[in-house]
């Protein structure tokens, strides 16, 4: 390149660096902040119903696992029992009574439960897999 030629891409290349290294701030206006200060919101984001009690159901089944897993087959049967009261869809619940039911040498009822979670969740390979596995 000529000498004329890289002094005008210099130039160049200096203006268009030179746009991008302003920082602009945006000053909310006093219908955008509340009376503490910070930002206010005109979305209001809450839960329904359904999917509150959605959740209460699956935390009363984590618990019911973790009483389980730390030998309170007692309180885990019961929390998971009032978890089919409320939902008797409940693959979940299914699979854990059967667990309880296995430990306690219940092979009747484990069965009944394995196969009820298997036929509530056909797509959930972990359910088929238990209710095969006592089968054998």
């Amino acid at each position: 390149m000529r000498l004329r030629e890289c002094l005008a891409m210099a130039v160049l290349l200096a203006l268009a660096s030179s746009g991008c290294s302003r920082l602009t701030f945006i000053k909310p206006s006093p219908k955008m902040v509340s009376a503490t200060g910070t930002p206010r919101s005109d979305y209001q984001i809450s839960d329904s119903t359904a999917t509150k009690q959605r959740m209460r159901l699956e935390d009363r089944l984590a618990f019911a696992a973790q009483r389980l897993r730390s030998g309170d087959a007692t309180t885990a049967e019961r929390e998971a029992r009032a978890v089919l009261k409320s939902n008797p869809a409940s693959s979940e619940a299914h699979a854990l009574l059967a667990v309880i039911q296995d430990q306690r040498g219940d092979a009747a009822q484990a069965g009944v439960h394995y196969k009820r979670a298997a036929e509530l969740s056909p797509a959930q390979g972990s359910a088929l897999n238990n209710y095969g596995a006592w089968l054998c």
